[in-house]
C-alpha cells in the first residue's frame, strides 16, 4: 500500500469559477456545480444495443452519424421521429466527409439504429423538405422503441451491408468495366458509360455544344 503524507491534506482554492484541488502535489481542475449540458453527454443507446451483433459491424462513420442524432435526441426527448440536419452541419459534428454521409446514414438503416420517418423532396415552388430520421431504441411519442436492430441476423445484415457500401464505392471512386452495369446506368450517368469523370463529361459537353455556334466572317 503506498504511503500518503498526512503531514500535508489537501486544500481547495476557488479561482474564477472552478475549484481546483491540490492533492498530494497534483493539481486537479473540476467545477464545483455541474452544468446544464453535463448529462446531455451520456447517450441514450441502450447497453444492449452497443453489446449487439448490429452495433458491432457498426462502421465508424455511420457511428458518428449516429451519435449526432443521439445528441440531437438527447436534447429534445420529444424529436425523435423528427430528427434531421442538413448534410454540411451533420458533416461539421461527426467529422465525417460529406460525400460519406448517405452511405453512413444507409449502413445505420441497414443494422437497424435508425429509421427514415419522411423522405426528403422538392416542392412545386423548388423548396426542399428535409428528411427525417428516428431513433428505433427510443420512443416515438407515445409509441415504444421498435428495436429493429434486435431483428438484424449475422448473414443478411453483413451481406446488404457490404453490397451497400461495395456498391456506393464502385459508383463514386471506380470506373465500371461491367458492360451490363454500363448500359444500364448511361441513361442516369453517362460519363460511367464512356469511363470517365463526371467533370470530365460535362467539360466535353460544354465544348460540343459550343462547337455547333459559328460565328459568321465579318466583311
Amino acid at each position: 500500500m503506498p504511503k500518503i503524507n498526512a503531514a500535508r491534506p489537501a486544500t481547495a482554492v476557488t479561482v474564477n469559477g472552478p475549484r481546483k484541488v491540490e492533492s498530494l502535489g497534483r493539481w486537479l481542475n473540476f467545477e464545483a456545480t455541474p452544468s446544464a449540458n453535463e448529462f446531455q453527454e451520456f447517450p441514450s443507446l441502450p447497453l444492449a444495443a452497443r453489446e449487439s451483433y448490429a452495433f458491432r459491424r457498426l462502421p465508424n462513420n455511420a457511428r458518428r452519424v449516429l451519435d449526432v442524432f443521439d445528441r440531437q435526441y438527447a436534447e429534445d426527448r420529444r424529436a425523435n421521429g423528427r430528427l434531421w440536419s442538413p448534410y454540411p452541419e451533420l458533416a461539421k459534428a461527426a467529422r465525417v466527409r460529406k460525400a460519406s454521409l448517405p452511405l453512413a446514414i444507409r449502413q445505420c438503416v441497414t443494422f437497424g439504429f435508425l429509421r427514415i420517418t419522411r423522405p426528403g423532396d422538392v416542392t412545386l415552388s423548388l423548396d426542399r423538405l428535409a428528411t427525417h430520421y428516428a431513433l428505433t431504441y427510443a420512443p416515438i411519442g407515445d409509441a415504444a422503441p421498435t428495436d429493429e436492430w434486435r431483428n438484424v441476423c449475422p448473414d443478411d445484415a453483413l451481406t446488404e451491408a457490404e453490397m451497400i457500401k461495395s456498391r456506393e464505392h464502385t459508383l463514386r471512386y471506380r470506373r465500371r468495366t461491367d458492360t451490363q452495369a454500363n448500359n444500364s446506368l448511361s441513361d442516369i450517368k453517362p460519363w460511367l458509360a464512356e469511363g470517365i469523370s463526371r467533370r470530365t463529361w460535362y467539360r466535353r459537353k460544354e465544348r460540343r455544344n459550343l462547337s455547333r455556334f459559328t460565328l459568321a466572317p465579318s466583311r
